[in-house]
C-alpha cells in the first residue's frame, strides 16, 4: 500500500513538471511570429520524431550499459580468483564474491575491515613486506601466505598486488588478486611423497643389487674359480712328470691360458663384489681398490688413511659405502686428470665419514651437477640420494683449478667399537 502512494506521487510530480515545461514552450510560441496550422502540425510532428529518436537513443545506451553491467558481474564477481580493493590503511574498499566465499565471510561484512585480519600470525611479516614493495615500486608484486578463514581453517594462496594511482599521480588504491593454493600445495605433498616413495624403492633395489652381486661373485669363485685352480694345479703337476718335451710345451701352454682364466675371473669376481669387503672390511677393500684399480692401472699416485677405530658396520651400509667410493674413483680417472688421490675414512661413535680428495681440476659443483642431470647422467646425485636415504650427506668441495674433495657421512647407531684398552678388555671378558 505505501508502494503504491510513493509511486503516484511519484508520477504526480512528473507531470507537474511536464505541464510547466509545456507552458514555457507556449510562452515561447506566442512571442514568435503567426503561422498557420499546418505548418504549426508539421513543426510538432518533426519534434515527436526526434523525440522518439533521442528515447531511441537513450535505450540502445541503457542496453548496452546493462550488458557491461552482466560482463562486470561475470569477470569480476564471478572469477575464479578473489579480487580486493586497498586503501592506504589496508581497508578492503571492494571485494568480489570469490574473495568473500574463499573468506567465509559475507561481502559487506567486508567493507571497511583491515586485510591482515585474515592473515596468519606467521605470515604478517610477508605481507607487510609486499604491500610495501607494491606502494614504493608501483609494479605488480607476488608472495604466498597463509589466510584465515572465518571458521579457523587455514589455507595457503598467492597474492598478485599492483598500486594504482590517480591523475596527478597520486595513491589511489592497492588491488589484490588471491589465488587459492590448497589444491597446488595438496598436488606438492602427493609429489614428495611419490619422490620419497621412489629414493625409498631405489635404495632397495641398490641393496638387492649389491646383495645379488656378492651371490653371484660367490658362486662364480666356489664354483668356477676353485675347480679351475684345482685343474690348473693338477696340469702343473703333469707337466713335471711328464717326459715328452712337446707334451710338456702343450700343457704349459694350457697351464698359462688357463691361469689367465684365473686371473679374469678373480677380477670379474672383485668388480661384482669385493670379497675382502665382508671379510676385512671397509678400510682394507678401499685401500686394495685404491692400489690395484687406480694406482696400478693407472698409475695415479694414492694415500688412504683411518683413524685406527676399527668399526663393525652393516653390510649394507660397507656396501653402500664402497660403491660409493668406487663411483667417485671412477669419476676421478676418467675426468679429473689428477696426478693424486687421497681416500680417509674417519670413524666415531655416531658416524662414518669417507672423504675421498684429488688434486686434478676441479669444476664449479652447482653448473656441474646442473649439466649432468640435463643430460641423464646421476652420479653424484645417485650417491647424494643413497646417503639421505640412510639419514647420512653428501658435500662436494671443489672449484676450477683447485681439485675436488668429496665428504660422505652416515651415522651408526648400536654398533659396538672396539679401539685401544676396550679391544683388549672385550677379549679378556670374552675368555
Amino acid at each position: 500500500m505505501a508502494k503504491d502512494i510513493a509511486k503516484e506521487q511519484k508520477f504526480q510530480e512528473l507531470r507537474n513538471r511536464a505541464e510547466k515545461k509545456v507552458k514555457r514552450q507556449i510562452v515561447k510560441l506566442r512571442g514568435r511570429p503567426s503561422m498557420d496550422s499546418a505548418q504549426l502540425m508539421h513543426e510538432l510532428q518533426v519534434h515527436q520524431i526526434e523525440l522518439e529518436m533521442q528515447n531511441e537513443d537513450l535505450r540502445s545506451t541503457h542496453l548496452e550499459l546493462e550488458e557491461s553491467r552482466s560482463k562486470y558481474f561475470s569477470l569480476f564477481d564471478l572469477a575464479p580468483v578473489g579480487y580486493f580493493t586497498l586503501d592506504e590503511k589496508g581497508l578492503i574498499q571492494e571485494v568480489n564474491l570469490t574473495g568473500a566465499e574463499l573468506l567465509g565471510v559475507d561481502r559487506r561484512s567486508l567493507i571497511k575491515r583491515k586485510f591482515s585480519h585474515f592473515i596468519t600470525r606467521d605470515s604478517q611479516d610477508v605481507f607487510y613486506l609486499h604491500y610495501k614493495e607494491a606502494l614504493r615500486t608501483k609494479k605488480k608484486q607476488t608472495c604466498e601466505l597463509r589466510l584465515r578463514r572465518k571458521d579457523g581453517s587455514e589455507f595457503y594462496v598467492e597474492l598478485l598486488s599492483i598500486s594504482c594511482q590517480d591523475p596527478e599521480g597520486s595513491f589511489c588504491d592497492l588491488r589484490i588478486a588471491v589465488t587459492d593454493m590448497t589444491e597446488r600445495e595438496k598436488a606438492k605433498q602427493k609429489m614428495l611423497e611419490y619422490q620419497s616413495q621412489l629414493k625409498s624403492l631405489a635404495s632397495q633395489l641398490t641393496m638387492v643389487e649389491e646383495r645379488e652381486r656378492r651371490r653371484l661373485a660367490e658362486l662364480l669363485h666356489d664354483q668356477v674359480g676353485q675347480p679351475l685352480v684345482i685343474s690348473k694345479l693338477k696340469l702343473d703337476v703333469l707337466c713335471e712328470n711328464i717326459g715328452s718335451d712337446e707334451a710338456r710345451k702343450v700343457l704349459q701352454e694350457d697351464s698359462a691360458l688357463l691361469g689367465q682364466v684365473i686371473k679374469n675371473i678373480r677380477s670379474l669376481t672383485f668388480d661384482l663384489s669385493s670379497p675382502i669387503l665382508y671379510e676385512l672390511g671397509i678400510e682394507a677393500a678401499v685401500e686394495e681398490w685404491l692400489r690395484e684399480q687406480v694406482q696400478v692401472k693407472h698409475g695415479i699416485c694414492t694415500c688412504f688413511e683411518d683413524n685406527g677405530r676399527t668399526r663393525f658396520l652393516d653390510e649394507d651400509i660397507r656396501a653402500l659405502l664402497f660403491r660409493n667410493v668406487k663411483e667417485l674413483l671412477i669419476n676421478v680417472i676418467k675426468h679429473a686428470h689428477a696426478r693424486n688421490v687421497k681416500v680417509s675414512i674417519c670413524k666415531s661413535d655416531s658416524q662414518v665419514e669417507v672423504t675421498v680428495e684429488d688434486d686434478g681440476v676441479g669444476f664449479d659443483p652447482v653448473e656441474t651437477m646442473s649439466m649432468v642431470a640435463r643430460k641423464g647422467k646421476f652420479g653424484h646425485l645417485s650417491v647424494r640420494e643413497r646417503l639421505e636415504k640412510l639419514g647420512g650427506h653428501f658435500v662436494i668441495d671443489s672449484a676450477p683449478s683447485h681439485g675436488c674433495r668429496a665428504i660422505m657421512t652416515v651415522p651408526v647407531k648400536n654398533e659396538k667399537i672396539w679401539c685401544g684398552e676396550e679391544n683388549e678388555r672385550e677379549n679378556f671378558n670374552s675368555r
